[in-house]
């Protein structure tokens, strides 16, 4: 129970604190030839303008006209949020603002305050204390007031829509921009330069923060004397949506099936706007190309050894939301290899080969009809390998194949060798043979013997 009381107690001291936090305020020195008179309901003062300070010796503004009010226990308090706006704006870039810093600005701000209060026609400057009505600080008066009614423009852009992969600069036709900041694109001078890497529509926010005192204006108030004390007018934040153009360019290659040892990476293309590249292609892709609105060249880049440079320009135009298609020719170099196959001095009709490359892979097989075949090969090394043949015949040995410069024509003469067969004796035979002999000749010369 008893600690129940001490919180409640400490609660209570707290809050008294909180209430009892009143501010203080002083009057400096009188403004040299600053007579001012108001009218406000029948009623007319005239005084003169002084200095009036925070306790960090920072400037205040009396809401109402007077120089003999209190300036201790005021407790912070409201008024018109309308009227606060219009006079945060006024105090922010009044007296103070980059080079408003000559003592007219503080009487000018002040004098303008009053006369958002009571009217513009019921503040006038005097001549003297009392004394006549004058025309004073016009140039001064009139700045201000445009600094106010600009700190309420906002950015305005003719142009709704961007296109996609370009740098796109926006103007600000109010010309305010440079008093915002945005997280995308970069604001330079009054335009915003926004480069267009995405096809999603654009929502941009700019937002303005004052930044001058790094603390909020105040109102305080002691019964019925209002004092202002400047400070950073809330962020101000505008939103544009931005519609972004773009089409798709679909790329047909046009290529030959001719076989190609050194054809893997292709060609490769740019894409031109206005002579300015935006982005390449190669020809083994195979997905659509995603540009903005306009007319586009497209120009050769680079190429694998197998191709033929692409001399070719190609012109192209994408529109908002469409398929665009372009042929794109691509020619590989090529060589024609004439093939005359053979058999000893016979026209082979019987043999068959294949064509090996670089990495061991057979590219074509065929096979010799009167002697002939002709062979069309691309770019790169390869083996002519024989594989079979009529048995009475060799196989040619491996002949290499070279392409490198396009349309040369190579004659291949192939022969293969006759091949003799060795007949072989029967071995049983010729024992026959032998035996045969020798029993003749052993008959013989017994005869032989006993003749004699």
């Amino acid at each position: 129970m008893q600690r129940k009381i001490l919180f409640l107690a400490l609660l209570l001291i707290a809050c008294c604190n909180k209430v009892m936090a009143l501010e203080s305020f002083r009057k400096g020195d009188e403004i040299r030839g600053a007579y001012v008179r108001v009218q406000d309901k029948g009623e007319q003062k005239d005084l003169k303008i002084s200095f009036y300070y925070d306790k960090n010796d920072e400037v205040v503004y009396l809401l109402q006209p007077g120089e003999d009010i209190e300036l201790d226990n005021y407790s912070e308090s409201t008024i018109s949020e309308d009227t606060f706006k219009e006079l945060i704006n006024l105090m922010y870039y009044g007296y103070g603002y980059k080079k408003n810093v000559a003592q007219k600005w503080y009487v000018v701000t002040q004098v303008m305050i009053w006369q958002e209060i009571y009217g513009e026609e019921n503040v006038s400057f005097l001549d003297s204390q009392g004394g006549k009505v004058v025309t004073k600080y016009e140039e001064e008066i009139e700045s201000l007031k445009q600094l106010v009614e600009r700190h309420k423009l906002e950015p305005n852009f003719a142009k709704k829509q961007v296109n996609y992969l370009q740098q796109e600069v926006l103007v600000d036709s109010n010309e305010v921009l440079s008093e915002f900041t945005t997280s995308v694109g970069n604001i330079k001078d009054n335009n915003l330069e926004l480069n267009v890497d995405d096809t999603n529509d654009y929502e941009i926010t700019f937002k303005k923060t004052g930044s001058r005192f790094n603390h909020k204006a105040m109102v305080y108030q002691n019964n019925s004397t209002y004092i202002l004390m400047p400070g950073d007018y809330e962020t101000i934040a505008y939103t544009y949506n931005f519609e972004v153009t773009y089409g798709y360019l679909n790329v047909v290659p046009i290529i030959d099936d001719v076989y190609c040892a050194k054809c893997m990476d292709g060609v490769t293309y740019g894409i031109y706007l206005d002579d300015h590249y935006i982005k390449q292609f190669n020809i083994n892709d195979t997905e659509k190309i995603t540009l903005g609105v306009g007319k586009y060249t497209i120009k050769y880049l680079k190429r694998d050894l197998g191709f033929k440079k692409d001399e070719n320009v190609y012109e192209i135009e994408i529109t908002d939301k469409a398929d665009t298609n372009v042929d794109i020719n691509v020619e590989k170099i090529k060589n024609t290899i004439n093939i005359q196959k053979y058999n000893y001095k016979i026209e082979d009709n019987d043999s068959t080969f294949e064509v090996v490359d670089e990495q061991g892979n057979v590219v074509k097989n065929f096979k010799v009809s009167n002697g002939e075949f002709e062979l069309i090969l691309g770019y790169g090394n390869y083996v002519l390998k024989h594989i079979s043949n009529d048995s009475r015949y060799s196989l040619v040995a491996d002949t290499n194949l070279k392409v490198r410069t396009d349309g040369l024509v190579h004659n291949k003469i192939l022969v293969s060798e006759l091949v003799e067969p060795v007949k072989v004796p029967d071995t049983l035979s010729l024992s026959s043979l032998v035996n045969s002999f020798i029993f003749f000749c052993g008959g013989f010369c017994l005869k032989f013997s006993k003749k004699w």
